[in-house]
């Protein structure tokens, strides 16, 4: 992860992560007036697990 936060550069395809935080629901209604929802995820922390192989086993060591 980039040390501004920036995840946009993301973890390689293979590589685990595991996100610490919490979901956001967000209620409203439309211009038609039907109800619609979104659920976010608010990440306090993010971490990149090392990349695996078919295997199963770290390619990183």
């Amino acid at each position: 992860m980039h040390p501004d936060g920036d995840l946009r550069q993301g973890p390689e395809k293979g590589r685990g992560v595991r996100i610490l935080g919490r979901l956001k629901q967000n209620r409203w209604e439309d211009a038609e007036g039907k109800t619609q929802y979104r659920i976010k995820i608010v990440a306090d922390k993010v971490e990149f697990w090392p990349q695996f192989s078919k295997t199963g086993k770290n390619d990183d060591a």
